[in-house]
């Protein structure tokens, strides 16, 4: 007698013999994997993203601060009660230019804050009715003057914006403010490679005689213009990948 049985060829094949990749939990190990991949790729550019849009939103807020700093109530006050006061000395000619100013540099401060940038012939243009302005407010004891390299072309230069002026009012109000007699304020842009280096000097009482001034006669009034600054040069360091810095020298001696 003899007996014969059929099985199909696959169930004859050795176990061993299957691809690896043909197996079921090799399939969802793939799949597992690149769901991983896709996951973490995701996540990293929402955090980037996310990361960025705070840092906007937080260089917006410094910008604004800013703004403020730099048209405090007191500037502008002040700014009006000289101009009032040339008119009362019968001083209208000089009173009609410095109202022009006066309503040049609020034009000035408001256009340039819509934008986070600023040709540097508009900042340095800012700068100077600035200084004009506030050597009115101190009876002209200020005497300043700007040198610029010749090979710094000020219409194709763009600089962040309201980013020297602090530099400049904790010159005058800090340093020459309480000077015997005229004080200069010098202001400087030179060309180094490719940074563009800016320096305020001044030739006031220091700022450690200034903080004895501050501590007995000025307690009420809080100066945050630079430290508004140096935050917003963080934030665009961070935002930007640049190299902005300050540093501050005390000239200790002639």
């Amino acid at each position: 007698m003899a007996a014969f049985a059929y099985f199909p060829v696959d169930l004859l094949l050795d176990v061993s013999e299957q691809s690896f990749w043909d197996s079921w939990w090799a399939i969802n190990l793939i799949y597992l994997i690149l769901s991983l991949v896709i996951w973490a790729a995701f996540h990293t550019f929402y955090s980037s993203l996310n990361r960025k849009l705070i840092l906007k939103m937080q260089l917006i807020e410094s910008e604004q601060k800013a703004l403020r700093a730099q048209m405090t109530p007191h500037f502008i006050f002040n700014s009006l009660n000289s101009i009032q006061q040339l008119i009362a000395d019968d001083k209208k000619l000089e009173a009609l230019n410095h109202t022009a100013k006066f309503a040049k540099i609020m034009r000035l401060i408001l256009e340039n804050s819509k934008s986070p940038t600023v040709l540097l012939r508009e900042e340095l243009n800012t700068l100077r009715l600035y200084i004009e302005l506030e050597a009115l407010r101190l009876e002209n004891k200020i005497e300043f003057k700007f040198d610029i390299d010749p090979s710094i072309n000020t219409d194709e230069i763009y600089i962040p914006t309201m980013l020297i002026q602090p530099y400049v009012e904790n010159s005058i109000w800090h340093g020459i403010r309480y000077k015997q007699g005229k004080g200069l304020l010098s202001i400087s842009l030179r060309l180094s490679g490719e940074i563009l280096v800016c320096t305020v000097e001044d030739d006031g009482i220091g700022r450690k005689k200034a903080m004895e001034y501050k501590s007995k006669y000025l307690k009420k009034h809080q100066s945050s213009g630079m430290d508004i600054t140096k935050k917003r040069l963080e934030l665009l360091n961070s935002l930007k990948k640049s190299n902005l810095d300050v540093k501050i020298t005390d000239l200790v001696d002639d």
